[in-house]
């Protein structure tokens, strides 16, 4: 670290002070993001608007055709809409 520019040791030095000591220490910026339900209902949205095919959307999304279905009905897409 004695290589580095003063600045830059300054920065290490300070982040490594001021870090968390457990997750209650963490800001609470993530209380507005969406849970992973709702990002999965978004991910499989955008996927059905840009493929037609089934196959290609489970495919991208790493599960057999099975899975996408009832992915499809948890989330309220018809017939892929």
């Amino acid at each position: 670290m004695d290589d580095l520019p003063a600045k830059i040791q300054a920065d290490v030095l300070r982040r490594t002070l001021h870090r968390p000591e457990t997750c209650e220490d963490l800001p609470t910026l993530i209380e507005d993001w969406p849970s992973l339900d709702e990002l999965e209902r978004r991910y499989i949205q955008l996927l059905v608007g840009r493929h037609k095919e089934k196959q290609r959307i489970a495919e991208i999304l790493g599960v057999d055709r099975t899975t996408l279905y009832r992915k499809l009905k948890r989330y309220g897409f018809h017939d892929g809409e």
